[in-house]
């Protein structure tokens, strides 16, 4: 199975920033856990309307055996899809399947199940989770022992220690996907590594991106940084920051301003531009070092001479005025980020030259510098997918609503 097309479940969902940005990286269910009856509470319930509201699909992730329970609590979730976290057994199952008739249900196997126990699990399951017991959540890797048929395989999630290592080994390229817990939390603080979230995705999911929108906060004052539009409430994919030390544009310095703003931000997805001729790998290692639950990428601007950056997942950030020579460096780069010209008929003369430029192709696009509905009316005459940042002329819901339409529709 290709890659690009791998089902992401994403479990134990505790946070509705999170939650949405993992529907915006098009992670295809969102575990909640609610193990108990007594664990259901008033935030899990605005969490799962949350998910609900804005595309996403909550699985209710649970241990209890209590049919009506399970079904009423299904039914206030507005959820249709289960997770019985423990062997059930097959007047359950039915009972569940008459009660819920449209429910997609989850079942785990480990190996200690005997044949005819996983022979069951697969008879039932839309989704069969192979994990390494029925604890889950451990972060502990595992040797797979059973065997999985072919057709089995393509109902099964691989779960238990998975990380993007072990998505990027061939070893499952057969199996459906994966059922990823500890991998994206911190087991002390209990926050969330959006920049893991964003590798992993990038590995599974980026044939079907839709295009995406940054918001800049590096004209918002300080003072003013709490009051920005609420992340889940807004078609953005994460919010933007400019850091700049002086070095390489000395009249352009946010570094301190930038430093308090992500301090200011939690459990929000924030993507920092770096313009710097200082050592940029010790920047973005400290960076990542003091906020590794905020940022989920890094831009870069280049310059001549930029030295090779050991962060993968960069996106290289050209002036247009630098495109040229920038096309004839060796930089390696999958992700480009260009400044567009501030003049329309400049800019659309720009376009027009670089729309055939290989450097381009199967790369992914941004584009930068005030832009708002009617540039991506504009460059949607160019290229039919590409990503953009806004900022400060994004005041209102309204206009990131139409211009991420415009963005996202047909050529």
């Amino acid at each position: 199975m290709d890659s690009y097309c791998k089902i992401l479940k994403v479990c134990k969902i505790e946070s509705t920033n999170f939650a949405k940005f993992c529907i915006e990286n098009k992670v295809d269910y969102l575990g909640i856990h609610i193990l108990a009856p007594k664990k259901l509470s008033g935030e899990k319930i605005l969490l799962c309307e949350s998910i609900s509201k804005i595309g996403g699909k909550a699985v209710l992730v649970t241990k209890s055996k209590n049919i009506i329970w399970i079904r009423k609590t299904m039914l206030k979730l507005k959820c249709i899809c289960l997770q019985l976290h423990f062997l059930p057994s097959e007047k359950l199952v039915l009972g569940l399947l008459k009660l819920l008739p449209s429910i997609k249900l989850f079942l785990v196997i480990t190996n200690e199940l005997s044949l005819s126990e996983i022979e069951f699990i697969y008879k039932y399951a839309t989704i069969v989770i192979y994990d390494k017991s029925f604890m889950g959540g451990t972060g502990d890797t595992f040797e797979r022992t059973l065997h999985i048929s072919t057709k089995q395989q393509k109902t099964t999630l691989i779960a238990g220690g998975v990380d993007l290592k072990l998505i990027q080994s061939s070893q499952f390229n057969n199996y459906a996907g994966f059922d990823i817990q500890t991998y994206f939390r911190d087991k002390y603080s209990k926050n969330n590594y959006f920049f893991k979230l964003r590798s992993v995705c990038r590995v599974l999911k980026s044939k079907n991106m839709s295009s995406k929108m940054s918001l800049s906060l590096t004209d918002i004052t300080i003072d003013k940084i709490s009051n920005i539009l609420s992340y889940p409430t807004i078609p953005i994919y994460d919010y933007h920051l400019d850091y700049s030390d002086g070095s390489l544009y000395k009249n352009f310095i946010t570094k301190t301003d930038t430093v308090l703003k992500l301090s200011s931000l939690v459990d929000i997805p924030i993507s920092v531009h770096i313009f710097s001729k200082n050592n940029i790998n010790l920047i973005i290692e400290n960076l990542i070092s003091n906020y590794p639950y905020t940022i989920d990428t890094f831009f870069v601007q280049y310059y001549v001479n930029l030295p090779q950056i050991l962060n993968k997942n960069i996106v290289i950030s050209v002036y247009h005025e630098d495109f040229d020579e920038f096309c004839k460096s060796n930089i390696q780069y999958q992700k480009i980020s260009i400044i567009l010209p501030k003049d329309k008929d400049k800019r659309i003369a720009f376009l027009e030259r670089i729309i055939s430029n290989c450097v381009l192709q199967k790369k992914e696009i941004w584009f930068d510098r005030e832009m708002d509905l009617q540039k991506v009316i504009e460059i949607k005459r160019y290229f039919s997918h590409f990503n953009i940042i806004v900022g400060k002329y994004f005041s209102s819901n309204k206009k990131i609503v139409d211009t991420y339409d415009a963005l996202n529709i047909d050529k």
